[in-house]
């Protein structure tokens, strides 16, 4: 086990702070690592004594790092008695584990230390729960970082009482800075994310096919990196189906810049979408969204009052969607107003972390 200290563990409000421990195994840069280290800063920020756990070599804990919280690295998911020392030498409180092996190595740590730290599970994770009757009576508590993840778990047979929503709070300032990028249409519609075969750009592009027979002068954006689909690819797809006014960006640094430029967002995925951070940054942006049901999109754009909500999988349907805001200027600016309002509602920061820290007490 390797440790580095992080900066001033106890800048905000001291009042009865704890130790606890945020573990995240997850081997790459993903939505559960957004919501551990959110989740790791927020509670920092309370004056609780924070350390993130990571395993060596992977973005979760290097990220801690970064951001200034105290950091542990193990060299695999089953040291056990790297986390049995932890615990007594950091005098650990709290078990906060956000997926499923740092999650089995908790409650084994939990059982063979004489400290008996609480164990709370957070998951934000859009995959079906899997039921684990030895792991759920071990855990004190869970967080779900979505409605659809609370149902799926009291569907299996978690006591409701059990588990509570949090939603991940973030930065609704982040576009502030952000110079709206000069875009070619007279409107323009975008999709942002990175592209895999996940978040649906073929239906994009499927839609905006049938978006420019009726609305030659619209240009669609597409903004994300090369994951588990090449560029080259969607632009053939998007010749095959006659879209002329389509670019492709690539990652861009400045995604915040697109989305202010454009006039609808769209986000198109089959699946995932546990927490949207991108749901939560158009929304934050002013821009009203043409999402899909996957994941807690539906949870987070009210029908016809935030933004507009279809099928996964429904070129025809989005289309529908898309043109409706296209051709009522003033449901479109409605409906952006409404949707930031909402966002710096439900994404509230200090929120999020009062719930977070009550859960981990005991307190919720």
């Amino acid at each position: 086990m390797r440790q580095r200290p992080g900066s001033d563990q106890n800048r905000g409000h001291r009042g009865a702070e704890m130790n606890i421990a945020v573990l995240d195994f997850e081997r790459w840069d993903s939505g559960i690592t957004s919501y551990a280290l959110a989740a790791a800063e927020g509670l920092k920020n309370k004056g609780h004594k924070i350390i993130f756990v990571g395993l060596e070599g992977k973005p979760p804990a290097d990220s801690a790092e970064k951001r200034g919280v105290k950091t542990a690295w193990f060299s695999s998911a089953a040291s056990i008695f790297d986390l049995m020392k932890l615990i007594s030498a950091e005098g650990i409180e709290c078990l906060n584990p956000h997926d499923g092996r740092s999650h089995m190595l908790c409650a084994m740590a939990k059982i063979l230390t004489k400290a008996r730290p609480r164990l709370v599970r957070t998951y934000a994770d859009a995959r079906p729960v899997g039921k684990h009757g030895y792991l759920w009576n071990t855990t004190d508590a869970f967080i779900a970082a979505a409605e659809f993840i609370k149902d799926d778990f009291v569907n299996k047979g978690l006591p409701p009482g059990k588990i509570n929503v949090v939603r991940q709070g973030m930065d609704m300032n982040f576009t502030d800075s952000a110079v709206p990028a000069k875009l070619a249409g007279k409107h323009n519609v975008s999709i942002v994310g990175r592209l895999d075969p996940v978040k649906g750009h073929e239906t994009f592009i499927k839609a905006a096919a049938i978006v420019a027979m009726s609305f030659p002068d619209v240009f669609f954006y597409v903004i994300g990196g090369e994951k588990n689909v090449k560029i080259n690819q969607l632009k053939a797809f998007a010749e095959k189906h006659a879209v002329g006014n389509i670019v492709f960006t690539g990652f861009a640094d400045d995604a915040g810049s697109y989305m202010r430029a454009s006039d609808i967002g769209v986000i198109a995925s089959s699946g995932s979408e546990a927490v949207s951070r991108v749901a939560a940054e158009w929304m934050a942006c002013g821009k009203p969204l043409v999402a899909t049901t996957a994941g807690c999109l539906s949870e987070l754009v009210e029908d016809g009052v935030s933004g507009l909500i279809v099928a996964p999988d429904d070129p025809a349907a989005m289309a529908v969607a898309i043109e409706r805001l296209l051709k009522d200027d003033s449901a479109r600016i409605s409906m952006g107003r409404a949707a930031a309002e909402r966002a710096e509602d439900m994404f509230d920061p200090v929120k999020f972390a009062e719930s977070t820290e009550k859960i981990l007490k005991g307190d919720l």
